[in-house]
């Protein structure tokens, strides 16, 4: 009989346990990432980097906004694009210490710094201030001649949370050309990014 009892109540406590474990599963705060891709642009010359197959920079302009009301911290942004129809995985420059370009556009021209990347070191994501900046990553066997097709970012927080998100060349295009509610020329300079007239 004291057997039976001990199955009962060790039962009874597993029972228990698991009940408090999918509650805690269901009012935990969940990370709500979601992210934007504004410009993005390339790196006229192939970069030759030792020990690494020879490759074109990629950077793009993110806006990464967090729905919850909980702080989020990204770990990683990992870069695609897609080029032909294959995707190609880029490789953070921050690796290599390259030299960042100047961008130009309209009749300005800009110079970016490593302190204006975001995938280094690792930012929080706050409810309420989205977190804007650039990401330049280096994408083996990229070649000048080859078109980018779209863009693919993934972002893993701390927790190993993923959160992906993609847009096309033609949507990028379009979006740096007035088809959005910032110009090129704010994102920058919101970025801290000093901008010249040229």
């Amino acid at each position: 009989m004291e057997l039976a009892s001990l199955i009962t109540a060790i039962i009874a406590a597993l029972i228990s346990v698991l009940s408090a474990y999918a509650a805690w599963r269901a009012t935990r705060p969940k990370p709500k990432l979601s992210g934007a891709i504004t410009m993005g642009w390339r790196q006229g010359v192939n970069m030759n980097i030792p020990e690494e197959s020879s490759g074109g920079a990629v950077g793009l302009h993110l806006i990464i906004t967090n729905a919850s009301s909980h702080p989020i911290h990204p770990l990683r942004f990992e870069l695609e694009v897609r080029i032909g129809g294959r995707w190609c995985t880029g490789k953070r420059m921050q690796n290599y210490q390259a030299t960042l370009p100047e961008l130009r556009f309209s009749n300005y021209a800009a110079s970016i710094t490593y302190e204006h990347l975001i995938d280094w070191p690792p930012r929080a994501v706050n409810h309420g201030a989205p977190l804007m900046g650039f990401i330049y990553h280096m994408v083996p066997g990229l070649t000048e001649t080859e078109l980018i097709d779209e863009y693919r970012v993934t972002v893993t927080d701390v927790f190993g949370g993923k959160t992906r998100f993609s847009k096309s060349q033609a949507e990028v295009d379009a979006w740096s050309t007035g088809a959005s509610a910032h110009t090129t020329l704010e994102l920058i300079t919101h970025a801290g990014i000093p901008v010249r007239t040229v």
